[in-house]
């Protein structure tokens, strides 16, 4: 009987285990997805250069 209910204590680890990675795996695309944004993000909003007539617009 031992054996039978260390098999589904060892089943229940591999269950949550897996489903711990799954979990991980879906925040890592996440925080990828994120990243990706707020690059994209910096990309745009680049400061003008300072030459130029849109570097003399008022910030206020």
């Amino acid at each position: 009987m031992a054996n039978k209910s260390d098999s589904g204590q060892r089943d229940l680890l591999v269950i949550t285990q897996a489903m711990t990675i799954k979990w991980l795996e879906k925040k890592v695309m996440d925080l990828q997805k994120q990243l990706h944004l707020l690059e994209s993000h910096a990309m745009n909003c680049s400061l003008p250069n300072s030459n130029s007539r849109e570097g003399l617009v008022s910030m206020a």
